[in-house]
């Protein structure tokens, strides 16, 4: 197939698709707040200014920028749904949205989330709020990705060589060859049905998943990993956001000195 043919194949498959945004902000970050000192105000880690913004806003205004995005679904603890109304009153979003009560477990909060996502989009892309590096154009290039293949996800391909560890963190067995193995990160975009179907199948089979990809392949779906970018980290202990922004910093630098 030439390129002008695998290019207008490719316009086919995406033309009249349409994406929902879960963004996850229902944790406790109980790992995180453990390692807050005596002096520090515990906010769940997703509320945690970086660089004097809440953290939940740079995954906001990046799903808000990108233009596969329909509307945002925003899935938080009852105890945060005053707040975080006001960080979005702070910092306003242009497409429609809602704030929701999340569940017990984050596999909890991501169906309440699908659910109160509108049918009328035929995907559904979730997204980690404690995740805040994401760019539009790393979401863009995922959900794109998902409206061709039916579902995908943000990862990284393993940087450094793995190895399998037994109870007392012994090495005992031979790992997978890195070339293999990938880091799964969100955004992770999901056909409508098929995520519906994985997410009650798993849900009647009492399968308990660490990410939502792992719910398809629990019910025998495959799924495509995307190369986004590597600084897409989670935020999970208070060193993670010194990294987080020092990225940020470089990126705002950046944007000033484009329009110069």
């Amino acid at each position: 197939m030439s390129i002008p043919e695998k290019l207008r194949s490719f316009s086919r498959a995406i033309r009249g698709k349409s994406c929902s945004a879960v963004i996850l902000a229902a944790g406790s970050g109980m790992r995180f707040a453990s390692g807050a000192s005596q002096t520090d105000t515990v906010l769940p880690k997703q509320f945690v200014p970086i660089c004097g913004i809440p953290m939940i806003v740079y995954s906001l205004k990046a799903f808000d920028a990108c233009e596969a995005v329909n509307e945002i679904i925003i899935v938080t603890r009852k105890e945060d749904i005053a707040y975080t109304e006001k960080i979005i009153r702070d910092f306003p979003l242009n497409k429609p949205f809602k704030i929701i009560e999340g569940g017990a477990t984050r596999q909890e909060s991501s169906l309440i989330g699908f659910n109160a996502s509108s049918e009328k989009y035929s995907y559904v892309a979730i997204h980690d709020a404690v995740r805040p590096l994401i760019t539009s154009e790393a979401a863009y290039k995922v959900i794109r990705a998902a409206f061709v293949s039916k579902a995908a996800i943000a990862a990284s391909p393993a940087v450094d060589t793995p190895k399998i560890v037994n109870s007392s963190r012994m090495i005992k067995e031979k790992a997978p060859e890195r070339e293999k193995l990938w880091l799964a990160q969100t955004p992770q975009v999901f056909e409508r049905t098929l995520y519906q179907i994985s997410a009650y199948y798993a849900k009647d089979k009492k399968f308990e998943a660490t990410d939502d990809a792992s719910l398809l392949e629990f019910s025998g779906f495959f799924v495509k990993a995307v190369d986004t970018e590597i600084t897409n980290l989670k935020v999970t202990h208070h060193d993670d956001l010194i990294i987080a922004s020092a990225i940020i910093e470089n990126r705002n630098k950046a944007d000033k000195e484009s329009c110069i």
